[in-house]
């Protein structure tokens, strides 16, 4: 028989020890070992035999690292700095196999990663944009947990008991964090600083103690590990360390504590047991060690424990969260939860903003600005002017002279449409119900500058002329697709110290058209903005100069309204007016809401904003969408459908049905034949106003161009969208063409004769 024999330790824990057997129930692995991730790649080390070699160092950048153990599979997750997305791959024979991006876009900074391995699910913190995220372990599902969590940088979880944990580096608070594994319940459990000998304290990595319910964290400025209870009781300091410089990662392990230090590129480990205990180096490279985590079954312990998400799915709809009771479920990017917390439906109003810097769309609930409801985008480009469509969730904005647009619901970013050099836009604004862009624009043509208003399908991409006559420079567009009714701003060149500001308002198809505001302003006046409100029957602009907002009513112009904002404009201003609110931000970044005269502050972004959108006025009831006479046209139109007061009408590409078409120094150009010989070109797609061709044939029936480069034999639509080669005639250079079209009127005919006809 053995004799058991009890000790108290340091931290006044009772440990009960049998000869030869470990102090943790748990089951271990035959080889465990360290996951390392390194500046040159993914790391591992058998902890017995010391042996280290590469498992993955393909042009990868890791900081954190996870993993999963499913029978004999062993699954490594590690997100890449450099990439901007996290990856996995399974370990076979030493090395990574199978490797795949599971989650990407809205990623810019991933220091913490950790797997819920009884619910399979995936959490990670995104430091840039202070979030905490989760997402199925294949990616699907993704969704926010937690938002505004400062600086927030180690992250760990106990799904048997149903908590996360992180540190946050918050310069005021430096702290641990605790919430339950869909975010409720968040509490701070640790304030660092009441523990430092030092100021600025940076609690760092963050591991836990499974059978004991302890939290352990290592100080990078101290270089001193900490341990106190699950629910915050009984700190104790178990560890200075002799020799550090940058401490960055903490694990536990049987009796001993390792920890990285990136500075002197070294794995160390002492053990958690001994006061005072010495600490040896593990492992020493030349690379720079981030993260160090022990891979051992014991570290995902399922004894007598399935999870409460095991069983249909803890009865939610998309993603299930571990608890010790209770599953809690949670709904992916686009949903919300419903009333019953177990089923997902379609999103409520949103709160849609741009910063300023490297451009950055987010997108988050107006209830809950701290939490997304799409992952943040960063836009690769300029934004001058942007458009948000709440009915299909896709984002557009102005980039040079092309429109981009990125579909919230796919993930999906593209351009749009992109327009030739002599093209200029100006202004955007959307017409969610029709599903048309329309845009401001300005001309090159010869010694003039032209400014005209025009319109794009977002279905065909069709675009179309609309408004050109006396239309000066177009600063602002605004739509209200309720009443059917397009506003636009323009700013002309009065006088020498003043410009002439006009507001104008026409008919979805251009007509109808009147002034609703003429004034002369300082040309050092600031004017920024157009937004209609529907609900007020409004139309508003910005003045940075004053730190105002106005709004005039749709039917007059003596019924205007001026809103002074809450803090000084002139730095920057932007506003979107909804409902019976006007939202504005300041150029610190903070975000209020201006209602009945009074300001309170919504959220604070940090810095300065381009663009601020507030969907609720937008979030029109499934009816008016459905019975919308361009959801659903008696007649499907080939152009643009645009709505009118009670039918809608198809504009043509080009806004004619008949278009000429000719080359002008071996340019293509195109003009609309009609009753205005004023009407300016039709706006081609940069590709084909680019070129410099020697031929073009038009195919009237199927709106089809047909043109020659040099040898080569192109097809485009008329507009130059879908541009495509079709033939080549090596040798030889096309000087004429002819197209035989009296067989069929499919492009797919015509065009398969093409080559034939040109050999």
């Amino acid at each position: 028989m053995h004799r058991a024999c009890a000790f108290r330790d340091l931290l006044g824990l009772v440990f009960i020890i049998m000869p030869n057997l470990r102090i943790s129930s748990a089951k271990h692995s035959p080889d465990p070992f360290l996951l390392i991730t390194t500046n040159a790649g993914i790391q591992h080390m058998n902890l017995k035999t010391r042996h280290s070699s590469f498992l993955y160092n393909n042009h990868t950048h890791p900081v954190a690292a996870g993993f999963l153990l499913r029978g004999d599979t062993k699954t490594i997750f590690w997100s890449d700095i450099t990439l901007d997305r996290i990856s996995a791959g399974e370990i076979v024979d030493d090395r990574l196999e199978n490797v795949r991006t599971v989650v990407s876009g809205g990623l810019e900074s991933v220091e913490g990663l950790a797997v819920d391995w009884l619910a399979w699910n995936l959490y990670w913190i995104e430091s840039k944009y202070q979030e905490i995220e989760v997402a199925r372990c294949d990616g699907s599902l993704r969704t926010s947990v937690i938002g505004d969590v400062q600086r927030a940088r180690g992250l760990a979880l106990d799904p048997r008991a149903g908590f996360l944990f992180w540190t946050d580096w918050d310069t005021e608070n430096p702290r641990i964090e605790r919430s339950r594994m869909d975010g409720s319940e968040r509490k701070v459990i640790a304030e660092v600083q009441h523990y430092s000998k030092v100021p600025m304290a940076l609690p760092n990595g963050i591991a836990l103690d499974y059978e004991t319910q302890r939290v352990y964290w290592i100080d990078a400025r101290s270089g001193s590990i900490h341990t106190i209870r699950y629910d915050g009781s009984d700190h104790h300091k178990i560890l200075d360390i002799t020799q550090f410089s940058q401490p960055f990662s903490l694990d536990v392990f049987g009796n001993y504590f390792y920890w990285t230090d990136i500075a002197y590129s070294s794995i160390f480990k002492a053990n958690r047991f001994t006061p005072n205990a010495s600490q040896e180096e593990v492992l020493h490279s030349s690379n720079s060690f981030y993260q160090a985590a022990i891979v051992d079954s014991s570290r995902q312990p399922t004894l007598n424990y399935s999870g409460v998400c095991a069983l249909n799915n803890g009865q939610c709809s998309h993603l299930c969260a571990s608890d010790a009771t209770l599953p809690r479920c949670l709904c992916p990017y686009g949903f919300q939860r419903s009333p019953n917390r177990r089923k997902c439906e379609a999103h409520g109003p949103l709160l849609v903003f741009i910063t300023k810097g490297i451009p950055t769309a987010h997108f988050v609930f107006t209830m809950d600005p701290a939490t997304w409801a799409y992952p943040a985008l960063k836009i690769n480009g300029s934004v001058l002017s942007a458009a948000f469509d709440s009915v299909d969730d896709v984002l557009y904005w102005i980039d040079g002279r092309s429109v981009k647009r990125h579909i919230l619901k796919d993930g999906v970013s593209e351009t749009f449409v992109e327009f030739g050099p002599r093209v200029k836009l100006t202004a955007l604004a959307l017409d969610s119900l029709s599903r048309n862009v329309y845009l401001g624009s300005s001309v090159q043509l010869s010694s003039e500058i032209r400014s005209h208003i025009s319109v794009c399908s977002v279905d065909g991409r069709v675009c179309s002329n609309l408004i050109w006559d006396k239309v000066k420079h177009v600063t602002g567009i605004a739509v209200d697709p309720v009443e059917r009714l397009l506003f636009w701003m323009e700013r002309e060149r009065a006088k020498l110290e003043h410009d002439l500001l006009n507001i104008k308002v026409a008919s979805l198809d251009g007509s109808n058209q009147r002034v609703l505001l003429s004034r002369t302003v300082f040309k050092a006046m600031m004017i920024k903005g157009l937004d209609a409100n529907p609900h007020k029957r409004e139309v508003c602009w910005g003045d940075l100069s004053n730190s105002s907002v106005s709004c005039i009513k749709y039917d007059s112009s003596l019924s205007m309204e001026e809103y002074a904002i809450h803090e000084d404009g002139s730095g920057g201003l932007e506003f979107t007016s909804s409902g019976k609110e006007l939202v504005y931000s300041v150029a610190s970044g903070a975000v209020y809401a201006l209602s009945s005269g009074a300001s309170n502050i919504i959220f604070n972004a940090t810095q300065p904003l381009t663009y601020i959108k507030h969907t609720g006025a937008d979030s029109y009831p499934e009816e008016t969408v459905s019975s919308h006479p361009c959801r659903a046209p008696t007649t499907p139109c080939r152009g643009i459908c645009i709505a009118q007061k009670d039918n809608y009408a198809c504009l043509p590409i080009g806004g004619s049905r008949t278009l000429l078409v000719f080359l002008q120094n071996h340019r293509p150009v195109a003009y609309a034949v009609g009753p205005d010989p004023s009407a300016p070109p039709l706006l081609l797609q940069a590709m084909l106003s680019e070129m410099m061709l020697d031929v073009i044939h038009t195919i009237a029936e199927a709106e089809l161009l047909v043109l020659a480069r040099h040898d080569k034999i192109f097809k485009s639509r008329i507009d130059g969208y879908n541009m495509t080669l079709v033939a080549s005639t090596p040798g030889w250079r096309v000087s004429a063409l002819a197209v035989d079209s009296s067989q069929s009127k499919s492009p797919s005919t015509i065009l398969h004769c093409l080559p034939l006809l040109c050999a």
